[in-house]
C-alpha cells in the first residue's frame, strides 16, 4: 500500500509541474488544498458562464423586440384581443 501511495504522490507532483507550479511549491502543496481550489474554481466558472448564458438569451430577445418581432402578451393586449374579436363575431 505504501508503494500506491508514494506511486500517486509522485504522479500528483508531476501534475503539478505539468500544470506551472514551481518543484519547491508542487512538494509543498496537499493534494486536498489543490482539489479545494479547483472545485471553487469550477463552481465559480458554472455561475459565471451561467449569467453570461441569461445575459446572451435577455439581449437577443430585447434585440428581437427592437426589430418588431414577436413580444410578449400582456394583460391590456389580452383584454383589447378579446374585445376585437367579440365584436366582430357578432352579426
Amino acid at each position: 500500500m505504501c508503494v500506491c501511495v508514494c506511486v500517486c504522490v509522485v504522479r500528483f507532483t508531476r501534475f503539478l509541474l505539468f500544470v506551472g507550479y514551481s518543484a519547491s511549491d508542487a512538494a509543498e502543496l496537499k493534494v486536498q488544498t489543490f482539489c479545494r481550489t479547483v472545485s471553487s474554481f469550477a463552481m465559480e466558472f458554472r455561475t459565471a458562464r451561467e449569467k453570461l448564458i441569461v445575459q446572451r438569451q435577455k439581449a437577443a430577445s430585447q434585440q428581437a423586440a427592437r426589430k418588431g418581432g414577436l413580444r410578449p402578451f400582456n394583460a391590456v393586449d389580452v383584454i383589447i384581443l378579446g374585445a376585437t374579436l367579440l365584436h366582430h363575431q357578432s352579426p
